[in-house]
């Protein structure tokens, strides 16, 4: 679904660029370039700065959830021995109690493990906006500053010319390691 609409819009965008000279009654030309998002945002420096600080991130949400895992996977081995926390055995009324309580810790920790998983979600969206906004602020710059009409990301494009020499995503690369 998301491929057909970007092929839409991309229609859309070449049939204005297209309609542009005869409605206005002259002929012009529009300079069109391509560039490969995916590889700007791998080669962005935020990219690799924010996926680091993500990694070390869950990585510690991680351990934690192992931990209280790990508690409670020792809280029902005793359990299931008879024992409390003091290695006495355990009354039945004291089992059925402990076995309720560890229930409601494992759904605890099920919750939090999901809405770890959530917000991990969101943040990694919010991070990859951020970094996507800026990247598309410095190829509109680009795109300006050498009078480029569009601006077709080369995911959405089937064949282009290699003779045309269209492709400037080295020239946005160059420009972020020198906007830095």
């Amino acid at each position: 679904m998301k491929h057909l609409r970007k092929i839409i819009y991309l229609f859309i965008a070449l049939a204005v660029v297209a309609a542009g000279p005869a409605a206005a009654g002259a002929q012009q030309i529009y300079k069109i370039a391509l560039v490969d998002f995916e590889k700007i945002f791998a080669n962005y420096p935020e990219t690799k700065i924010e996926s680091e600080k993500f990694a070390k991130d869950i990585e510690e949400k991680k351990k934690k959830l192992e931990k209280d895992a790990e508690t409670i996977k020792n809280e029902m081995d005793r359990l299931e021995r008879g024992i409390d926390d003091r290695n006495l055995p355990l009354s039945a009324a004291e089992k059925k109690r402990k076995e309720e309580e560890l229930r409601k810790k494992y759904m605890d920790l099920q919750e939090k493990a999901e809405s770890v998983q959530k917000d991990m979600t969101v943040k990694e969206q919010e991070v990859t906006d951020r970094i996507q906004k800026k990247i598309l602020a410095i190829v509109e710059t680009y795109s300006k500053e050498n009078k480029i009409d569009v601006v077709i990301d080369t995911r959405t494009v089937y064949y282009s010319n290699p003779d045309m020499n269209l492709d400037i995503t080295d020239e946005i690369l160059t420009k972020i390691n020198i906007v830095k």
